[in-house]
């Protein structure tokens, strides 16, 4: 991109000078904390898609199949798959307009996917299978989440000063 001043060299012909100005604008390129909180907002698309799809399942696939007990344990496991994705698009969010680094967001983002993963797969299982041992992983996942909302609140108090 050049811009600066134009130098008329003959009548009707211009060339265009760099200026110092010029090599000091910022680029409108993707800075690493965008791409980062991008990344992150698709993976959070993804999730509540899958949450979604898991909740419609689990409400038609499932509900003459689970007694109460194993169905309100599926149930659980969508709402907090759906709480944490909607979080997860929240960090993004939050990165995007400047509030997180994409270092922060990133480990952030890592603890949610985890906590998801950890908590509401194995709740998932558990309600479909009726596996008991499964549940000694999702504590897990619960800490996760934990950590991912008090680091995020770090984050933020961190960053406003």
């Amino acid at each position: 991109m050049v811009s600066g001043a134009v130098v008329f060299l003959a009548p009707g012909l211009a060339a265009p000078v760099r200026t110092g100005y010029a090599r000091r604008m910022p680029q409108t390129v993707a800075t690493p904390t965008v791409e980062a909180a991008n990344g992150w907002a698709a993976t959070a698309a993804f999730l509540l898609a899958a949450a979604v799809a898991l909740g419609a399942f689990g409400a038609h696939g499932l509900k003459n199949r689970l007694d109460e007990y194993r169905m309100s344990v599926y149930e659980k496991a969508v709402f907090y798959h759906f709480i944490h994705a909607l979080g997860l698009m929240l960090v993004a969010l939050l990165a995007r307009a400047g509030s997180l680094g994409a270092a922060e967001a990133g480990r952030i983002g890592w603890l949610l996917t985890a906590g998801i993963a950890l908590f509401s797969g194995s709740l998932y299982v558990l309600a479909i299978t009726g596996v008991r041992v499964l549940g000694a992983v999702t504590p897990f996942g619960g800490v996760s989440f934990i950590v991912a909302w008090v680091w995020l609140g770090l984050a933020l108090l961190k960053n406003s000063r």
